[in-house]
């Protein structure tokens, strides 16, 4: 695990797994000292939300999720009055994701 500091405030953690795998956490999961958990699509909608409000089939759903946090969902658009630009967020990725499953079919 290696931490940077700026001003007695971390502002990147990287944490190394077995092999080569790196992972990289953003300065905005954490708040002072205190690690906060990045929210994530299932934080707000259901598997059935999902389904329903973006139009993916439901043997598709876990790909989709996978498909949107790869991308990185902005932290910001989790705050209430943000919520229009994560729902167009969604939208747009599912679109996306839609027509890249088409393509391959």
């Amino acid at each position: 695990m290696y931490l940077k500091l700026r001003d007695n405030k971390i502002t990147s953690l990287t944490i190394y797994s077995t092999g080569s795998v790196k992972r990289h956490l953003k300065k905005d999961v954490f708040v002072g000292y205190k690690y906060e958990k990045p929210k994530s699509l299932l934080d707000v909608y259901t598997l059935n939300d999902i389904k329903q409000q973006f139009n993916i089939p439901e043997e598709e759903l876990l790909q989709f999720i996978a498909f949107v946090e790869n991308k990185g969902i902005p932290q910001e658009f989790f705050k209430p009055e943000n919520k229009i630009y994560l729902v167009e967020f969604f939208v747009k990725q599912s679109k996306l994701f839609l027509k890249l499953q088409d393509e391959e079919n």
